[in-house]
C-alpha cells in the first residue's frame, strides 16, 4: 500500500516533489531505500538527500534558519519551558484510537444506491450491466476494493431491435471492444483504480440508450482474488 501511494503521488502530483530530506537515517536505511528506487523517477531521485544522525543538523540548516529549527535537530529554538524538543507546538506520534482504523469502518457510505459485494477470482472478470433508457443519464459509481487494485472499464452495448429482452452479458464473460462478435463499445478507458487505499467515486454520462457494462478485470492477478464493494446510481439527464 505504501509503495502504491508513493507511485500515485509521483505520477499525478510531480510538482510537490521539491526537496525530500531523510534525516537521522540509520546505517541500514540505504538498503531499505533501494526497494523504492525502481518506482521513483530520476527527477525525484535527484531531489532526495539522506543524512545520518551526525550530519542531520548541517543538512537542515541549509534550509531552515537556526532560530526556527528546534534544538534537538541542531537549531537554537526551544519552547517556553526550555524543552529542546519543542513539545508545546510539535506534536509527536502516539497511539491511534481504534475508531479511526479503516478496518473498523463501513467500507462504503450507506446511501440510496444499489450496493453489491462480489469476489473476483484470480485471472477472472466480472461484468455488471446497467440498462439506460434516457440519453445523457448520469451513472454515479462508488467502489471499494480489498486485496489490491483492479482494472475497471465502462462498456456499451446497444439494445437489440429484434428482441424485447436486453442482450445482457454473462457475469464472468471476457468482453473485448476490439472483437466485433462481443458487440460492445468502449465508453471510458481502462483505469486501474487504487480503491484498496480508499473508496473511489466517479461518474460517467450515458450518451446513448442501451446497456452500460461496468467491467472489473482481475486477469493480471495470478494468485490473488479481490473483494469489490460497489454501489451505483442512475440519475436523469440534467436540465
Amino acid at each position: 500500500m505504501g509503495l502504491d501511494m508513493v507511485k500515485i503521488v509521483q505520477d499525478y502530483y510531480p510538482e510537490i516533489w521539491k526537496n525530500i530530506l531523510a534525516v537521522n537515517a540509520p546505517f541500514f536505511f540505504h538498503h531499505a531505500f533501494n526497494i523504492l528506487r525502481p518506482i521513483l523517477s530520476n527527477n525525484v531521485l535527484q531531489n532526495i538527500r539522506v543524512a545520518s544522525k551526525e550530519a542531520t543538523p548541517e543538512l537542515l540548516l541549509e534550509y531552515v534558519d537556526p532560530e526556527v529549527l528546534p534544538a534537538f535537530l541542531g537549531g537554537q529554538r526551544v519552547d517556553s519551558k526550555g524543552d529542546p524538543r519543542c513539545s508545546e507546538f510539535i506534536k509527536f506520534g502516539g497511539i491511534i484510537p481504534q475508531e479511526y482504523y479503516l478496518c473498523n469502518q463501513t467500507r462504503l457510505q450507506k446511501k440510496n444506491f444499489e450496493t453489491e459485494t462480489v469476489w473476483i477470482a484470480a485471472r477472472c472478470y466480472y461484468n455488471h450491466p446497467i440498462v439506460i433508457q434516457e440519453i445523457d443519464s448520469i451513472i454515479r459509481i462508488e467502489i471499494s476494493i480489498e486485496g489490491g487494485s483492479v482494472a475497471t472499464t465502462l462498456l456499451y452495448r446497444p439494445l437489440s431491435k429484434d428482441s424485447a429482452e436486453p442482450d445482457l452479458p454473462k457475469k464472468d464473460e471476457r468482453l473485448d471492444p476490439q472483437n466485433e462478435k462481443h458487440n460492445v463499445l468502449l465508453v471510458s478507458p481502462c483505469i486501474r483504480l487504487q480503491a484498496h487505499l480508499a473508496p473511489v467515486s466517479y461518474h460517467n454520462y450515458a450518451p446513448w440508450p442501451g446497456i452500460y457494462i461496468l467491467k472489473f478485470d482481475n486477469s493480471s492477478s495470478w494468485l490473488t482474488s479481490k473483494r469489490i464493494d460497489y454501489s451505483f446510481q442512475v440519475e436523469p439527464p440534467s436540465s
